[in-house]
């Protein structure tokens, strides 16, 4: 998905979710405990990797989207469930589904197991006003596209 060509921080907002989701699940040892612990147990309903504290209630620091994801294991396939507290559904829903279905396929691999569902929930899904102007440019843009002949 070219981001750039719909949205103008297309490519600052890309390094932003990589460094945010990168320091989240890898430089905090949560996705490494979490193999440790799914790899003791993979039939537990406990494979959860949470990601919301109570520090992030410091008005100072960012407020997470992603509060959890949450996988178990039927059979050879690894489901898992990505639960948004909100999502902006310009800017951030679709790369947000890409670093969820990325991590899906990662952890799966890892623990040599088949891609099973992925299920992305978001409690509030939104967009901006502030990006009134843009989403109208997009959608016009989107509708008058004619869909490429075979």
């Amino acid at each position: 998905f070219e981001y750039t060509k719909y949205i103008k921080e297309g490519k600052e907002q890309i390094k932003l979710e990589v460094d945010h989701y990168n320091e989240e699940f890898v430089q905090s040892g949560k996705l490494n405990s979490f193999f440790e612990y799914f790899g003791e147990d993979e039939t537990t309903k406990k494979g959860l990797i949470n990601l919301w504290d109570n520090d992030h209630l410091n008005p100072n620091k960012p407020f997470p989207c992603l509060t959890y994801v949450w996988f178990r294991k039927i059979g050879d396939k690894l489901h898992m469930n990505c639960h948004m507290r909100a999502n902006d559904a310009y800017k951030i829903l679709i790369m947000d589904l890409h670093v969820g279905t990325s991590l899906h396929c990662y952890v799966a691999d890892k623990l040599g197991l088949k891609k099973g569902a992925y299920n992305h929930f978001v409690d509030t899904l939104h967009f901006y006003h502030r990006n009134k102007i843009e989403i109208e440019k997009l959608y016009k843009q989107l509708t008058s596209e004619k869909p490429a002949s075979n």
